[in-house]
């Protein structure tokens, strides 16, 4: 039987596992992103977005 809630990923960051479900779940329709495009722009742009926090309250 198939998984109900999609192909299920696991990736390390860090030294921690996480366990990442429907990565082709369209998050924004207008667009047709989809969720793990989102996850993929995080993880490319989040050292220099943090940057740009470091610091910040």
């Amino acid at each position: 039987m198939a998984d109900p809630r999609g192909t299920t990923t696991r990736v390390e960051v860090a030294g921690r596992t996480m366990r990442l479900t429907s990565l082709d779940k369209v998050m924004y329709p207008a667009t047709e992103t989809t969720k793990g495009e989102v996850l993929s722009y995080y993880a490319r742009a989040g050292e220099t977005v943090l940057a740009h926090w470091r610091g910040d309250p």
